[in-house]
């Protein structure tokens, strides 16, 4: 049972990560994207 709960965990954990990483990214993107059409004019 703790085994189970200890690898729940984990595979959370690794979800939540990559959750983050992506939005990270995405807002790193918009971020440039941005910047990048503000430069235009």
């Amino acid at each position: 049972m703790n085994m189970l709960r200890g690898r729940v965990k984990s595979i959370l954990l690794g979800c939540t990560s990559v959750g983050v990483l992506l939005v990270a990214t995405a807002t790193a993107n918009a971020g440039s994207f941005a910047l990048r059409e503000q430069s235009a004019y």
